[in-house]
């Protein structure tokens, strides 16, 4: 989104050293390895039927609960570049708003025309409907003990509607960096519930120009 800094830290394979002292001539080139050291947070919502209106998603909103500083802003944190460890600083609250457009983002409804044009003719499964469903993302401070401390609000059709984040997977109570956490959001007559979480890995790219050391 605009305005949001991708922070990242590299590796080199294999590890490049020269002090400058061997006799043979010096190697002036790098393969660098990329890594994230943010957390992302993707949400797809997408309307069961049930919901009538238009759909119009224009913003997504992230906070606190009940005044706790998970979700929270560079205040003083360093990284370092040799590993990517960040070291917390004071804990500060935040809150992350992602504006879709002016013109907004109408959700893909199961067994609707949108539905059936964005996924394959005949299928209109909820699962395929949040397939076809645009992702929208926020780059976030790593945290722990995220259950049910941070909520979203999605501003559909004029009107908010908020859901309580749980933790992400079973075995995990953390965003971890590197990692895109991707909730899949449902909306319907009754209001929105969070469906399914996934957790993948951003994928790791090596630079292809060459970095020249003089």
């Amino acid at each position: 989104a605009p305005g949001e800094v991708d922070y990242m830290w590299a590796t080199s394979n294999p590890t490049q050293v020269d002090n400058g002292r061997g006799a043979g001539p010096k190697g002036t080139t790098a393969t660098l390895t990329m890594n994230h050291a943010l957390a992302l947070l993707s949400f797809r919502v997408y309307n069961d039927g049930t919901y009538h209106n238009v759909g119009v998603l224009t913003q997504i909103k992230l906070e606190n609960v009940s005044g706790n500083t998970v979700l929270s802003k560079s205040n003083g944190h360093t990284m370092k570049i040799s590993g990517g460890t960040i070291a917390n600083g004071t804990a500060q609250a935040a809150t992350y708003t992602r504006k879709i457009s002016d013109s907004g983002y109408t959700l893909i409804t199961v067994a609707s025309t949108a539905s059936a044009t964005a996924v394959a003719s005949g299928s209109t499964a909820n699962a395929d409907a949040a397939a076809a469903s645009e992702k929208f993302s926020m780059l976030i401070l790593p945290a722990t003990s995220v259950d049910s401390k941070v909520k979203a609000t999605f501003t559909i059709d004029g009107a908010d509607y908020d859901v309580n984040l749980t933790k992400p997977e079973t075995s995990s109570d953390k965003w971890d960096q590197g990692k895109n956490y991707i909730y899949t959001v449902k909306l319907s007559g009754q209001g929105l519930t969070i469906n399914k979480v996934s957790v993948t890995d951003w994928t790791e790219k090596v630079v292809n120009d060459d970095l020249e050391i003089k």
